[in-house]
């Protein structure tokens, strides 16, 4: 069913009343004495009037108003039909996504409460550790942004801080299922919707620091600690970070010096015995116990209240 615009109806509006107008006016012509010229036609009496127009009724002036109301019907079908495409080139294929369709159509501030029901499902699943869990409810709730175009700069404020809140939580979902990879993405486009996000900064930095890349740790752990100076957490991470460098420089030092030594040994034809290797230095238990600590800040942030979005516990 194709619905009218509201020109096309005030249109229409006006050809039924032209239409009225003008039919009145031939019947009262049909009723005044014949002279030698018509008042309503304009021609002279016994000559022939234009081709569209009979009585006073010019059907010519009718039949554009219908086609310009043709086009216009024509108009709205074309926008229907571009959006169809443009919905089965954004999914790749062809298929009928009803379901994605009945989020598409759906008000914004019904797809915001859905994604703020779903946020609150995957914190009571993240509090009991059931993080594979939460995170499929972290991203229903993500998919309700997908499809959200906010109207009002209220409504796009609303979709920001519950899209902001989603995207950390999934970041410390992501971290005690040790995916990476998903953690920097999420992080990313936290940072992305907030680029002094402490949390943001805070757990891209860790998983850099699980990972030992350690330059781009530091990066985002000092941007953590540029936008707060005073937070705990990410100060004990960038203790970590300083004792995983210095583990990793004593550990390279020593690989170096034995293999050193070990082709000096065997150049010397054998007049010398090898120095013992020395086994890797072991990480000290103040640091597992800061990464457990660490651990044990990032469940306890999820659970909290969004509206401390910037801090850190």
């Amino acid at each position: 069913m194709c619905t009218s615009s509201q020109k096309t109806y005030d249109m229409a509006n006006r050809l039924v009343a032209d239409f009225l107008e003008d039919e009145e006016a031939w019947r009262a012509s049909l009723t005044a004495p014949k002279k030698g010229t018509s008042k309503a036609t304009g021609t002279k009496t016994g000559e022939a009037g234009p081709s569209r127009q009979m009585g006073a009724t010019d059907y010519g002036r009718f039949e554009a108003l219908a086609e310009e109301l043709q086009a216009e019907e024509q108009n709205i079908e074309r926008k229907k039909k571009e959006e169809a495409d443009m919905m089965r080139q954004m999914w790749g294929c062809s298929h009928d996504h009803a379901k994605e369709r009945q989020i598409f159509e759906k008000p914004t501030s019904e797809k915001i409460k859905a994604a703020n029901r779903f946020r609150e499902e995957g914190n009571r699943d993240f509090q009991k550790g059931h993080y594979a869990k939460a995170a499929v409810s972290y991203r229903k709730a993500l998919l309700q942004f997908d499809y959200t175009f906010p109207d009002t700069e209220e409504e796009t404020e609303q979709m920001k801080e519950a899209q902001l809140a989603v995207h950390l939580n999934m970041a410390a979902c992501k971290l005690h299922m040790k995916d990476w990879d998903e953690v920097h993405t999420q992080c990313r486009m936290a940072l992305e919707l907030d680029p002094k996000n402490v949390k943001g900064f805070y757990r891209k930095g860790l998983a850099y620091l699980e990972t030992d890349d350690f330059d781009s740790a530091e990066n985002n752990l000092m941007g953590a600690l540029e936008n707060d100076p005073q937070n705990a957490a990410v100060k004990t991470a960038i203790r970590r970070l300083k004792e995983k460098r210095e583990q990793y420089k004593k550990m390279n030092k020593q690989v170096y010096s034995a293999m050193f030594a070990s082709s000096s040994s065997s150049s010397a034809e054998g007049t010398a015995d090898e120095p013992p290797q020395s086994a890797p230095p072991e990480v000290s238990s103040s640091s597992e116990e800061e990464v457990k600590e660490g651990q044990e800040n990032v469940a306890a942030d999820v659970v909290r209240d969004d509206a401390h979005i910037e801090e850190i516990a």
